[in-house]
């Protein structure tokens, strides 16, 4: 496991002095463990907020503001990458022979997109 970069918030933790192997167990799947921490640590705990932020970016595995955090989970949680707005140029490029029929679906799909966006806001 590679060492925690220390935050600010750690120091007001509940598990400050708590021992670590019971947030790092070997046997991460272990519902007993999660469970006696959540309710001796974690639940009361007043940064369990950033903590859970933290483990959520930081960290591979293990209980992070009452929650286990695996590979698995972590892959879930990470944000999604925004499409990227289409420009108006773009849109009104007129189908072109020579074209496949996928290139024009995309094309006709960013258009009709922009085309209800308009319309929904009264344009």
């Amino acid at each position: 496991m590679k060492p925690i970069l220390k935050q600010d918030w750690m120091d007001d933790a509940n598990c400050l002095d708590a021992d670590t192997e019971l947030f790092f167990p070997e046997n991460a799947e272990s519902p007993n463990m999660v469970k006696y921490a959540q309710t001796m640590y974690c639940n009361p705990c007043p940064v369990r907020a950033e903590c859970y932020e933290f483990g959520v970016r930081t960290s591979s595995h293990g209980i992070w503001g009452g929650a286990l955090i695996t590979q698995q989970k972590k892959r879930r949680l990470s944000p999604k990458p925004r499409p990227q707005p289409v420009q108006e140029e773009a849109l009104a490029e007129p189908l072109r022979e020579g074209r496949n029929m996928g290139q024009q679906l995309v094309w006709f799909r960013r258009l009709m997109r922009h085309v209800t966006e308009r319309v929904d806001r009264g344009m």
